[in-house]
This record gives C-alpha cells, structure tokens and sequence, in this order.
C-alpha cells in the first residue's frame, strides 16, 4: 500500500490508508486510545477503540512521544474531532521506532512577540 500523506487524507475518507510519522501525543486509558500522529504535511488523530481492537494494546503501550510508526486504517469524519474533523480508524499499528522518553516535558511556547519600535521624542 502506498504512503498516504496527511494533507491529503481528505481525498481518502472512507478508504483505507497508510500514514506514517511521529506520535506527537498519546493518551491511553482503560477502553480507548488516542495517538496525535504528525508527518511533514500536518497532524491527525488516531482513535483506538480497544475492546474491537485488542491486538493494537501490546503496540500502543510500547509507544512514547516522537516514536515512529506506521497506520492501516480507514479515514472517517467525526465533528467531534478537533483536528479537521477526521480521524483513523486503525486496522493495524507498526511501531518503526520507539524514542526514549525525554528527561524533561515539553512545553508549547507562543510564538515571540515583536515589541513596537521606541519612539524617540525629541524636544
């Protein structure tokens, strides 16, 4: 199956498709997961639901922040997601690379600002 970029998901809904990148973000709980996936072209949420999909549990615990994996599954529109309004379903989750957690948590700055020029009052 050919690689599928993010930006182009929405030409793909209702097909399966194969994504690549890095996890940006990851939240597991109980009964579902969510995997924030980045690639060069944008970001896009994976939705695990893990009573229909017990075989991704094993793959998804192993996964850390800016590991690399690749995503079989099929794009969907849901209103509820933020992100463009798509998510994944997934038919399988490889994990290409697992990254070593980060001794520190990163934090998401705004963007500098720039301060007005000083006008100079002359007298």
């Amino acid at each position: 199956m050919e690689r599928t970029y993010i930006a182009d998901i929405k030409n793909n809904l209702g097909k399966p498709v194969l994504v690549q990148g890095f996890v940006e973000n990851l939240r597991d709980s109980k009964y579902m997961a969510f995997i924030v996936l980045k690639d060069i072209t944008g970001k896009i949420q994976i939705t695990v639901e893990k009573e229909k999909l017990p075989e991704l549990c094993p793959v998804i615990a192993t996964l850390t922040q800016d590991s690399v994996v690749s995503v079989v599954g099929t794009a969907v529109e849901n209103d509820f997601v933020k992100m463009g309004g798509i998510e994944i379903i997934p038919e399988s989750i490889t994990a290409e690379s697992i990254a070593d957690a980060l001794p520190i948590v990163r934090k998401i700055l705004d963007p500098p600002r720039r301060s007005a020029p000083a006008s100079s009052a002359r007298a």
